[in-house]
């Protein structure tokens, strides 16, 4: 499945190339990783100014127990609603 994006990568090298994950296995790539706390409050933030109050995160099983809480709470500050099973 990843076989045009591998494909892209080696049929352009003179192109700078950043990857927004926590590692990449390609060479000449560059990795930039966002600060998780600062996506999370961003993101609700975002919402909640327009006027939202019940949100969903889909996250990766990857998702350690700070992550779970720093959701929960960040969404508890803001007075918004989040069940577990939406």
């Amino acid at each position: 499945p990843y076989e045009p994006f591998h494909q892209f990568i080696h049929n352009t090298p003179d192109l700078p190339k950043v990857a927004i994950t926590s590692e990449v296995h390609v060479p000449n790539v560059a990795c930039v990783e966002p600060h998780f706390d600062a996506f999370v409050d961003r993101a609700l933030d975002h919402l909640r100014a327009r006027g939202r109050k019940r949100v969903a995160f889909l996250t990766v099983p990857e998702l350690t127990d700070h992550q779970h809480a720093y959701i929960r709470e960040a969404v508890r500050k803001r007075d918004m609603q989040m069940h577990r099973y939406w």
